[in-house]
Formats: structure tokens, C-alpha cells, sequence
């Protein structure tokens, strides 16, 4: 019986959601477990944190103080380590072997390394979804018997103050709310759609119909964005910035539909249930996108597209042609069709 885990996660926002199914499946196996969680980007932890079954969260050291917590968490007991699908299985093994668990399990790319006791072999042409499935299945011993969906546990406290602004701005559920993330996340702007076709949507969509206003969510770093793509409709345009990510959720979940680029908050959006439009270009919406029923992607087809598995792409026309290839007309049909075409008919 495995009672007590911990999860080794070194990615960020998205990549935690995207490990939530395989997370969901140890706790429906396991009901009575209790997974801590090692997390080098700190807001990864905000995915999980309101997990009733989620222990104790650490934040990965450096130097050191890394032996420091190594020596904690031996003393912790875990039954198992898991570490989250796409992580350098080398870097990892030794910081998974050190923890000395029973069962030490993650996926591997090239070589296997004799660190871990479950290794499952990466398979880079399906989801990472996928593989942490066969992660969560190599520690339970047998193919899942229960399908979940990415999920994003909120609390309470989150859900009210996202209600209070809500009612500060007066939007209400008679309106059509579409929430827009035009970031993606420090160092990645080669993944942003270009300001002006967000701007162009706006506009569109503000002429279509009187009732729709925009939540236009920010990171810390893309503040300028927003106040350009306000000015495009400043009456029905909010902007959403320095909020904490799980009042940040919970307004996301007040959302009819939320737009993004590849980013973490597209991600966020499908954990909370909200029909995601996600526009993609240099990254592999088939590895990486938000994914489920209510989940779309569009994507130019150029021919060099994707091209990033993991460094930034130098694309031969100097700016990111697959993006700059979508345009505002593509992305306005899919909306109307995601919100309104059924109501009309």
C-alpha cells in the first residue's frame, strides 16, 4: 500500500496541470495517500495546494542547502518518489535515489538510467498527459481503469475574492465573458500572437455583441501588453494583473471562454473547466496543449512549424512566421463558434 509519495515537479504552471490526470489516478487507487511535493518554479505549487491530500510543499534548494533537504526529506518515508514526465531523468535519478523510497518512477528519453525502479520509455509523438499516465500506471502496477481530466483545485478564500472583483467592475452572468492571456511567460515572446490581431478580435467581438466584456490577464512582466490591448476597447476590457494565480483561477472559471497563446493560463483555463482557444505556432500543440472536448488549437500550417522542443526557434524570416500566419479572422470565426453559433441556430 502506498501512503505517503512525493512528487519531484521542475516545470512550470502547465506542466503541473498536465500531470494532475496521473495525480488524480494514484489518489483514486490510493484514497487514503498523502503526496508532498518538490517544485522548482513556485507557482506550479498553486496548482495543487488546495488539494485536501496534498502534504507538505517544498521549494527546491540549490547548493549546499540541497543536502540539507535531501537529509529532511529521508527522514519523511515515502513509500514512493515520482518525478513529472519531461524532466531530465539523469538530474533527476540521483535526487529521487538519494530520498531513498521503495519505488522511485519517472519517464526516460535515450538511456535508462539505474537510479529509478519504474521507467517508462518517453514517447514524444502523444501528450505529456500521456506519459505521466504511464508513470502513475508503472507505480500502481496496471493500465488506469478510470479516465480524469487536468484539474485545478481552488479554495474558497480564492473563489470569494475573485467574486469581489467581479462585483467591484460590475460584470454579472448576463454577460458574455472572455477572458484573454496575449503573454506567455518570461523569455517566450517568440510564442505571442501578435498585439495588434488580439486588438483586432476585441474589436470584432465588442461590435458582434454589446455584452461581452474581456478579463485581460497579465503576468508580472506583461503589464505594457495589456494597457495597449485595453486601449483597443476601453469600456468592456478589464485588466487582471498582480493577482495571486488561484484568485486568478477562479476568475478564469467565471470565464464563457478563455483565448491564449501557449501558455500556462490556457492550461489553468482547462483545469477549471472553461472551453480554451489556444493559438499556437513554434510548439507542438499535439505534446503540449491544453487538451480535452472543450480544448481548440489553431495554427497556421507552415511547413517549419513546430520547431521547438525546447529551445527558442530561429526562424528564417526573422520574426515567427507561424505565428504572424494566424490571423484575427480565424481566431474570431472559432470564438463565434465556440459561444454563440449553436444559440443562433
Amino acid at each position: 500500500m502506498v501512503k505517503k509519495v512525493l512528487v519531484i515537479h521542475t516545470w512550470g504552471i502547465g506542466d503541473m496541470l498536465m500531470f494532475t490526470p496521473a495525480l488524480q489516478l494514484l489518489l483514486h487507487e490510493y484514497p487514503q495517500m498523502i503526496v508532498d511535493f518538490l517544485i522548482k518554479q513556485p507557482a506550479a505549487a498553486d496548482v495543487v495546494r488546495a488539494c485536501s491530500q496534498t502534504g507538505r510543499i517544498y521549494y527546491l534548494e540549490q547548493g549546499v542547502n540541497l543536502f540539507k533537504q535531501i537529509w529532511q526529506l529521508r527522514s519523511n518515508g515515502y513509500d514512493a518518489v515520482i518525478v513529472t514526465s519531461g524532466t531530465n531523468h539523469w538530474k533527476s535519478g540521483w535526487l529521487a535515489f538519494s530520498i531513498s523510497a521503495p519505488v522511485t518512477a519517472a519517464d526516460y528519453q535515450g538511456i535508462r538510467s539505474p537510479l529509478f525502479s519504474v521507467q517508462i520509455a518517453r514517447d514524444e509523438a502523444v501528450h505529456r498527459i500521456d506519459n505521466n499516465l504511464k508513470i502513475a500506471a508503472g507505480v500502481i502496477g496496471h493500465e488506469p481503469t478510470v479516465q480524469f481530466r487536468p484539474k485545478f483545485w481552488l479554495n474558497e478564500i480564492a473563489i470569494r475574492h475573485a467574486q469581489e472583483m467581479l462585483a467591484q467592475n460590475k460584470l454579472n452572468r448576463n454577460q458574455i465573458i472572455i477572458g484573454i492571456h496575449c503573454g506567455c511567460g518570461s523569455g517566450q515572446r517568440y510564442k505571442m500572437w501578435p498585439l495588434e490581431n488580439y486588438k483586432a478580435v476585441i474589436r470584432k467581438l465588442s461590435s458582434y455583441k454589446r455584452n461581452i466584456v474581456f478579463l485581460l490577464f497579465s503576468g508580472p512582466q506583461e503589464q505594457t501588453f495589456i494597457r495597449q490591448l485595453k486601449a483597443a476597447s476601453p469600456d468592456n476590457c478589464f485588466a487582471v494583473s498582480q493577482v495571486p494565480l488561484p484568485v486568478t483561477a477562479a476568475l478564469i472559471q467565471r470565464c464563457q471562454l478563455m483565448l491564449a497563446n501557449d501558455s500556462g493560463l490556457g492550461h489553468v483555463a482547462n483545469g477549471t473547466g472553461v472551453p480554451v482557444i489556444s493559438i499556437f505556432g513554434p510548439t507542438d500543440p499535439v505534446r503540449i496543449a491544453p487538451r480535452g472536448a472543450q480544448c481548440l488549437q489553431i495554427r497556421a500550417a507552415t511547413e517549419c512549424s513546430p520547431c521547438h522542443p525546447h529551445e527558442p526557434p530561429k526562424c528564417r524570416t526573422g520574426r515567427t512566421a507561424c505565428m504572424v500566419s494566424v490571423t484575427p479572422e480565424l481566431v474570431i470565426e472559432a470564438v463565434k463558434r465556440n459561444l454563440f453559433m449553436d444559440k443562433e441556430k
